[in-house]
């Protein structure tokens, strides 16, 4: 009888359908406990699954860029979200959004999906752009013929302060009849191209069989966009350090190109050296300008970036008036080495930072504010010259700079800080952002003490407007760090009361509660209580095999582990 379950008497035979039984019951239940948390994706295996804290901030979502740029002027454009019983509970909504080639934001405007009543079920999200172009929803100048990054937009227009875990799958587009759908982005592969926005805190995918982190990058990355084919990833938050904190953003940032009739820019960052080299081989650039892109590293945000990378001990926005009068104090320092460049091209490496008001310094992807003030940080130029007019000349750092301005009637000013007499091809340079503030403060058209500075961003300019649509150069930016540095104790009576950094909240981690463990527990003592009724049948003489409960037990480890 080796090998099978025998029992010879009726009350054996009783005991051993009531242990098998609760054994059974165990094999049903253990996998429902131990799996509770996971989720079906409404295509394919995998969704993306983000811990949206409505305590943190008014809205949240996430963004993807395409391949390509593509025309989504008469199409259906959809995304799918699932929420939780509590989120429908607490009408959250979204709607969705695009940026164009040249990065002009629209959304769906008024059209809003709330999930009232549509708890734990996959929610399609519709943009009919055909029926409701940007120029009908509020954005004229966004172009819906030629779209670069398309995305969702999460928030809580109406309800309480739910926080907790939504999930997203499956930007799709179609005929506004729903026929020729395809999918644009379905978190298969993985998450890269996707960022936070606002109050997202955690963004990963979820399989069908086990949840699986967003990795953290190590050794080098790279990134690349090729012309010929309009095909590369083209951007890239950098966790350095493995914390689970942005450091860096990298980013190609074709900001200002719509063709070329080949070639490609390639951008590496070795973590082990924090080196970034940024190589372009382009040609038959369209249209040729001055300026067509800004390979770049950047600290902070820009305005319309969804999230701050400040996981270096920064805490970006920084109120103007802090730095200028020491409350804050930033240093700025880095190598260059310009190892090939194209004598035709324009060019130059250069630093950018936005300086905007209150709300929008606050409000991550709210864009600038009206009016605004970009900065510029100069240390090589080629045949490049900063916009507007030279207004002066200041020593910074111990070096000699011309400061040039350009106005607009709305006050959005441009202003330029750029090397007198010295240039910097290969070498390394430090400043002070407090002195670059003040520049800007003596030279702004209006009082800019109460804005917020929102990034420092480093980078390359280039352009072919001379070039005949050529772009060749080869240049590496290594050891670049912008670093909150201690300041000297501000004068009390000039040092005016200022709105103090909110720093994020992040959800503490409750203490596990009796009630949270009750489920296991009663688990492990009905299994404890089966095996010793088990052991104790095969102790009369039962003939239980050792070989059948190995099988069994392993069976049941297999399913709850």
């Amino acid at each position: 009888m080796r090998g099978k379950f025998y029992i010879p008497t009726k009350t054996g035979e009783s005991a051993m359908k009531k242990t098998v039984a609760i054994i059974l019951l165990c094999l049903i239940i253990a996998p429902i406990i131990f799996n509770k948390t996971i989720v079906e994706a409404y295509h394919g295996s995998k969704c993306l699954k983000i811990y949206f804290n409505r305590k943190a901030g008014d809205t949240g979502g996430v963004q993807v860029e395409l391949d390509g740029t593509t025309d989504l002027s008469r199409k259906r454009l959809s995304v799918w979200m699932k929420v939780p019983r509590e989120a429908a509970d607490a009408n959250i909504a979204a709607k969705i959004f695009i940026f164009d080639g040249k990065w002009k934001w629209a959304d769906a405007g008024p059209h809003i999906t709330s999930f009232g009543g549509r708890e734990d079920q996959w929610v399609e999200l519709v943009w009919d752009l055909s029926k409701n172009p940007p120029s009908e929803t509020g954005f004229p100048e966004c172009d819906p013929t030629n779209v670069r990054i398309v995305g969702v937009l999460i928030g809580e227009w109406a309800g309480g302060n739910w926080s907790g875990y939504i999930y997203i799958d499956a930007f799709g587009l179609s005929d506004p009849d729903g026929q020729n759908y395809q999918i644009l982005f379905d978190f298969e592969e993985d998450t890269e191209g996707w960022t936070g926005w606002g109050a997202i805190e955690t963004v990963e995918t979820v399989s069908v069989e086990t949840p699986i982190p967003t990795p953290s990058p190590s050794g080098k990355i790279y990134l690349y966009y090729d012309f010929s084919s309009s095909r590369g990833r083209t951007f890239r938050l950098v966790d350095v350090n493995s914390d689970g904190k942005y450091d860096y953003r990298i980013d190609i940032c074709n900001w200002n190109i719509n063709s070329a009739k080949g070639g490609r820019i390639n951008m590496t960052y070795d973590i082990s050296t924090t080196t970034l080299i940024t190589e372009a081989d382009i040609w038959g650039a369209q249209p040729q300008n001055y300026v067509n892109g800004y390979p770049e590293i950047y600290v902070g945000r820009k305005p319309w970036d969804g999230q701050y990378a400040n996981g270096l001990g920064l805490n970006f926005p920084y109120k103007v008036s802090d730095l200028v009068l020491g409350v804050a104090s930033l240093k700025v320092s880095f190598s260059v080495d310009l190892q090939r460049l194209n004598p035709d091209m324009n060019f130059n490496i250069a630093a950018d930072a936005w300086l905007v008001d209150e709300r929008h310094a606050f409000n991550p992807g709210s864009g600038l504010s009206i009016p605004h003030v970009e900065v510029m940080v100069w240390v090589f130029r080629s045949n490049l010259g900063p916009a507007g007019s030279k207004v002066g000349e200041e020593d910074m750092s111990g070096r000699a700079w011309e400061v040039w301005r350009k106005v607009e009637t709305n006050n959005a000013t441009y202003i330029a800080i750029i090397p007198k007499g010295w240039s910097l091809r290969k070498g390394s340079i430090s400043y002070d952002v407090s002195e670059v503030m003040r520049i800007a403060k003596k030279y702004a058209p209006f009082d800019i003490s109460d804005y917020y500075l929102v990034g420092w961003e480093l980078g390359t300019e280039w352009g072919t407007k001379n070039s005949g649509g050529v772009a060749q150069f080869r240049c590496s930016i290594s050891n670049y760090t912008v670093t909150e540095t201690p300041a000297p104790t501000p004068r009390p009576t000039s040092t005016p009361t200022s709105t103090p950094t909110p720093t994020p909240t992040s959800t503490p981690t409750p203490t596990p509660s009796f009630g949270e463990f009750a489920p296991y527990i009663i688990l492990v003592i009905v299994l404890i209580i089966s095996i010793l009724e088990v052991i104790i049948l095969y102790k009369k003489k039962k003939e239980l095999t050792p070989a059948t409960l190995v099988i069994l037990f392993a069976y049941w480890f297999k399913l709850t582990c």
